[in-house]
Formats: C-alpha cells, sequence, structure tokens
C-alpha cells in the first residue's frame, strides 16, 4: 500500500493507494496510474477522486470501507486557523492490517477526532505553514497515543529537512524519523509502500 504517492519514479508496484486529498502534490494521478498493479485499489477524498485513474472508490468522513483483509476507517483532516485544508475537503485514514493500525492523518492540524485512536503507526505532518509545526505535532502525537509516531510532509515544499529530528526531541511518544531521499528530503514518510 501507499499513501499520497508524489512523484515517485522507482517503486514496486503497489495493490491499495490511498489519497487523502486533492493539492498536486498528495494527488498525482501520474504516479498513481506508475505505480498501481493491476487490479489495484485506490482509496481516495471523495473531493478529488474523479481525477484518478483505475479502480477508486471515493470515501468521506465515518465511512468504512474492506478490501481484502484491510480495514478502512476515513477521519478528518483540516486546519483549524488556516484555510488551506477546509474541513470536507481532505481525509485521514486508519488502516488495520493483520500486522496491526497504521494511521496517515493527511494534511491537518492537530484536531480532537484523532485523540485517542491509538494506532500502532501514525504519520503526522510536522513542516508547519499548511498543516501542523513541530511543537503542534508533539502535542498532537501525545494525543493520539501510537506506539510509534513517524513525522513527515516537511523539508522540501515546507517546514526544514531538520523538523523530523526536531519532532523527536520534542514529542513525549516514540519516534522514527526515516531516512529521507532525494531529492524529496521528508516526503519519504509521505511515499513510502507499506507491505
Amino acid at each position: 500500500m501507499a499513501f499520497d504517492p508524489w512523484q515517485v519514479t522507482a517503486a514496486r508496484p503497489v495493490d491499495l493507494v490511498f489519497v487523502t486529498h486533492g493539492h498536486e502534490d498528495h494527488c498525482d494521478p501520474v504516479t498513481v496510474s506508475r505505480l498501481v498493479k493491476d487490479g489495484a485499489t485506490i482509496v481516495a477524498a471523495a473531493a478529488c477522486a474523479d481525477r484518478l485513474p483505475g479502480d477508486v472508490r471515493p470515501l468521506s468522513v465515518g465511512q468504512v470501507l474492506t478490501v481484502g483483509r484491510v480495514v478502512i476507517t476515513v477521519v478528518d483532516a483540516y486546519n483549524l486557523r488556516k484555510s488551506f485544508h477546509p474541513k470536507g475537503e481532505g481525509v485521514g485514514f486508519l488502516v488495520a492490517v493483520d500486522e496491526g493500525t497504521i494511521f496517515h492523518a493527511g494534511d491537518t492540524d492537530d484536531i480532537p477526532e484523532t485523540h485517542g485512536l491509538k494506532p500502532d503507526v501514525a504519520l503526522l505532518p510536522v513542516g508547519g505553514t499548511y498543516t501542523m509545526d513541530v511543537a503542534e505535532a508533539a502535542r498532537a502525537a501525545a494525543a493520539l497515543g501510537a506506539a510509534l509516531t513517524i513525522p513527515m510532509h516537511f523539508g522540501y515544499i515546507v517546514g526544514s529537512p531538520e523538523d523530523g529530528t526536531r519532532f523527536a526531541r520534542e514529542a513525549s511518544v516514540p519516534v522514527s524519523v526515516l531516512t529521507p531521499a532525494e531529492p524529496f528530503p521528508g516526503e519519504i514518510a509521505r511515499n513510502t509502500a507499506f507491505r
């Protein structure tokens, strides 16, 4: 599976792709069509689903979808005090697989709808400007209660390459900072394919 794949040129094909919202660095039809296997399922926020190729399942907040042995719950993702990501346009995904649960927050601020989800792994944006900054993401991580949190969406479009390390220092929860992939430092977590 892959979350918000963007400008990925070399990766093994996947059978499940998630797209959180319609901004071009999240909803990239060219990368999605290059990345998916035949028969793959694409799960996307309803507001951007019509821009994607293939078997696309448009979903809104509160919906649950089962694809094979994967159970997907759609949660809110939005800005509280900014206008970049209005409520209702983007989503986050809580994905239950045999090995546990993965939460991809999408582009969001620290919102109450995600508090207490307690996934095994959480991917949180930390780059600021359009999403949470490091300090807000550290508070969100504590409220979320994940067993492991991975910072994402920093160091290329927004934030600095050091934001992942800063987040690891400030967060009161277990953190793993993935090694940046050139030329997009900090985007590796967002573009990572999970088995």
